[in-house]
């Protein structure tokens, strides 16, 4: 029986599945220019580049996981660039399901909050952009202004603890038997 099935199939592949030479070219071709259009989903995407190597892989043409991966990161257009790196770089292999597994991630976290368009991911950009633009009067640091400045911030806290911990020692060389409760806002012991 096992071997009417098979023979069956092979017939049965012979006769439908064509692994022709200009089919194979044709679908590398589709394979190495298949490129992501900003604004479109992650994970349709992927899906059509899965049904791409599944394609090739029905006409018994054979690519490394290392190559699927990298073809996969080459599709992804330039908003990208970033993501690529980190991906690539400081690895010791690039195994496709990571790619995948990492851009559908990302995917999910873009939807999350609400970058799954083209016009949400170029407002953020020119938000990003206008920070950049930003001088701090206090650090001369690009990226904030001198409100938010985390070094003044610091030197803020440090010298509101300093003055409570003085406070603190001055009740205590005293020698009076009393307990001294310190804030940071100007209160009289009475």
């Amino acid at each position: 029986m096992e071997n009417t099935f098979s023979a069956l199939w092979k017939r049965l592949e012979t006769l439908y599945v064509t692994k022709s030479l200009a089919k194979c070219l044709v679908l590398k071709q589709r394979l190495f220019t298949f490129r992501m259009n900003e604004g479109e989903f992650l994970r349709d995407h992927i899906s059509q580049f899965i049904t791409l190597l599944n394609d090739l892989q029905n006409v018994e043409v054979h690519i490394d996981d290392e190559d699927q991966a990298m073809l996969l990161l080459c599709s992804l257009p330039l908003s990208y660039k970033s993501f690529k790196e980190n991906l690539i770089y400081g690895r010791d292999k690039l195994l496709f399901k990571d790619v995948k597994g990492h851009l559908l991630s990302k995917g999910k976290l873009d939807n999350e909050f609400g970058l799954d368009s083209k016009a949400d991911m170029q407002a953020s950009v020119l938000v990003a952009l206008k920070k950049r633009d930003k001088m701090c009067c206090y650090c001369k640091k690009l990226g904030h202004v001198q409100v938010d400045c985390y070094k003044l911030r610091n030197k803020r806290a440090i010298e509101s603890n300093k003055k409570d911990v003085a406070s603190a020692k001055l009740a205590d060389e005293s020698g009076d038997d009393f307990l001294l409760v310190s804030t940071s806002d100007n209160s009289n012991l009475t």
